[in-house]
């Protein structure tokens, strides 16, 4: 294993550890996408080396499918993608030994076969039907009371509603401080954009609750943390990052003191997640663009099923050459 020492001074410093642009042994891109359109009566055929390649890059797939939304746009959500990716390769290749032994499976692609496995094993229809709003960063929160960390009076969340029909309300709780803010919901299928505005100092409070026909009331607390703004301004700009590699990498730490643009560019499946969150998914395609938001982050991952390509750059400057 190596270690790379990637500094872009004064605006953006990274720390990597791990292997990101050498040779794996594997088979580049172009062939992994061939090998996982292949129909699932080719499963048996593939030797055991393959086959751990085609899980590691088919449960990717899977889980960079489970993490957006329709219409939520360049938002991604971690719940299920985490879930389908903590699943072990061991158990997923039984299960995929099974499951393309069955009749009626064998006309299926690898990728077809191994998504619809990924999200039974995952348990992702269940969650589906669980009443709960699923929001992107930077809201954070496990199974207890969700959280937000602004250093402004306005912000614009995103999130997925869950199940189907659905719908989401926020309220000021009624045994905890009063907070002034005010918000604006906009809901439109399972994607719900909420417009929060005058956040107070401190700590807040609102209750997000989700019910619906049919659909019993759940909901959970909104621990608001608005800071002071900083003392000294961030810098106006930073130099872009160009980043390759043909499989996954970890990056220690990542500043981003400004607004990025983040753009992948890669065939296959490409996630970039920090402290187990995603702040980018790209699907097997050309280019997938999203805004990061200015943080420090740690434990910075991307993971690859192949060759890729990372620029981050400052939200609003023209996109150079030598990138995506």
């Amino acid at each position: 294993m190596r270690s790379v020492v990637l500094c872009v001074l004064p605006a953006l410093v990274a720390v990597a550890v791990g292997c990101g642009g050498g040779s794996s042994g594997r088979t580049d891109t172009a062939q992994q996408a061939l090998q996982l359109g292949r129909p699932g009566s080719a499963w048996r055929a593939l030797t055991p080396a393959q086959q751990l390649d085609a899980v590691k890059d088919c449960r990717l797939g899977a889980a960079v499918a489970a993490s957006t939304a329709s219409g939520s746009g360049p938002a991604f959500f971690s719940d299920r993608y985490r879930a389908i990716q903590r699943l072990q390769e061991s158990t997923l290749t039984t299960a995929l030994d099974r499951w393309f032994a069955a009749a009626g499976h064998a006309g299926q692609s690898l990728q077809e076969g191994c998504t619809a496995v990924a999200e039974r094993l995952a348990d992702i229809p269940s969650v589906a039907r669980r009443p709960h709003v699923e929001f992107a960063l930077p809201v954070t929160g496990g199974k207890g009371p969700l959280g937000l960390e602004v250093a402004g009076p306005d912000i614009e969340l995103v999130g997925r509603v869950s199940p189907s029909g659905a719908r989401v309300t926020l309220s000021r709780p009624g045994d905890r401080a009063r907070s002034t803010a005010t918000w604006r919901i906009d809901q439109r299928g399972d994607t719900v954009r909420v417009s929060l505005r005058s956040i107070p100092l401190g700590v807040s409070y609102l209750r997000v609750d989700v019910a619906g026909p049919g659909v019993r009331r759940a909901g959970r607390l909104l621990v608001i943390d608005r800071s002071h703004a900083p003392s000294r301004r961030p810098p106006r700009t930073f130099a872009p990052v160009l980043l390759r590699g043909t499989t996954s990498r970890t990056l220690s730490v990542l500043y981003i003191p400004r607004a990025a643009r983040a753009t992948v560019r890669s065939d296959g499946p490409v996630t970039l997640t920090a402290s187990g969150s995603l702040l980018v998914a790209h699907r097997p395609g050309p280019t997938t663009t999203a805004t990061i938001r200015p943080a420090l982050y740690h434990d910075v991952r991307i993971a690859a099923a192949g060759p890729w390509v990372l620029r981050i750059e400052p939200v609003g400057a023209a996109q150079g050459g030598g990138g995506p």
